[in-house]
């Protein structure tokens, strides 16, 4: 599930337990904070769940290798969205 609201956290119970097999989440709907972003995957993680991380454009790709720089990678998927 790709995620494009304001409050993905508080939708990740429900599709867990509707059986998504993953859920994308826009950085700007965490305000670009990577350690709200990591949380929030390894939440989606630890419900079994895939965790990604989506991009809209003009927000810096940067903003993103620290999640994957972690070991392991905090995400499994980026989506950079284009016009």
């Amino acid at each position: 599930c790709h995620l494009s609201c304001s409050n993905p956290a508080g939708l990740v119970d429900g599709l867990s337990k509707a059986k998504a097999s993953s859920v994308t989440f826009h950085m700007e709907a965490l305000g670009n904070d990577v350690v709200a972003a990591a949380a929030l995957a390894a939440r989606i993680r630890s419900l079994g769940m895939r965790a990604g991380v989506a991009l809209k454009p003009g927000t810096p790709e940067e903003i993103v290798f620290p999640l994957l720089d972690a070991s392991p990678s905090a995400v499994d998927m980026v989506l950079c969205l284009t016009v």
